[in-house]
């Protein structure tokens, strides 16, 4: 976050470019809003939109040092690193929250707010990417491909593939082929 006493306030002075061009978004907002011509709400969403981009692009190093990923963030890039690099293992939902250090309702509640899943939702999305990646690639048998993916059983893989996919991984190795 950052510190107040280091942004408390923009001066905006007339010596520097940027500057001028801040306060003159400031000044056409402000017209914009005072006409209350069709459309200004736009027109002063526009000129504040450009006002924040002139401050935030010439305050970079300011912003980047005080730039502090959130938590769930952190968090989620971790899990998702262990199940890209695990996903052929089998892999439970405390498994991936220990690698965060939360819990597992924690675990689930950081997927949800973050990517809008569950850990194990993912987890099938990335092995079925995967295997198609591996079907369109290699001459490797379904079977195979399936237990190289993490699938307890074929028949189980075939039937997640065909959910997610919408067709069987033959009729998808097939699709590709041709």
């Amino acid at each position: 976050m950052l510190e107040c006493a280091e942004i408390s306030g923009l001066h905006f002075g007339t010596g520097i470019l940027w500057h001028k061009k801040a306060t003159d978004c400031i000044l056409e907002a402000f017209n914009a809003y005072k006409m209350e011509r069709f459309g200004y709400e736009l027109e002063v969403r526009e000129k504040l939109s450009n006002l924040w981009h002139l401050i935030a692009d010439n305050n970079q190093e300011l912003l980047n040092r005080h730039t502090v990923a959130h938590p769930d963030t952190v968090r989620l890039k971790k899990m998702l690193a262990y199940i890209h690099t695990n996903y052929a293992d089998q892999i439970t939902l405390s498994d991936i929250a220990k690698v965060a250090n939360i819990g597992e309702r924690e675990c689930l509640r950081c997927f949800k707010r973050t990517i809008g899943s569950t850990p194990m939702k993912y987890l099938a999305r990335y092995r079925i990417s995967m295997a198609a990646r591996m079907l369109a690639k290699t001459n490797l048998t379904v079977t195979e491909i399936s237990r190289q993916t993490g699938f307890e059983s074929p028949s189980y893989f075939s039937l997640t593939f065909k959910r997610f996919m919408e067709i069987t991984p033959k009729e998808y190795r097939q699709g590709i082929k041709h």
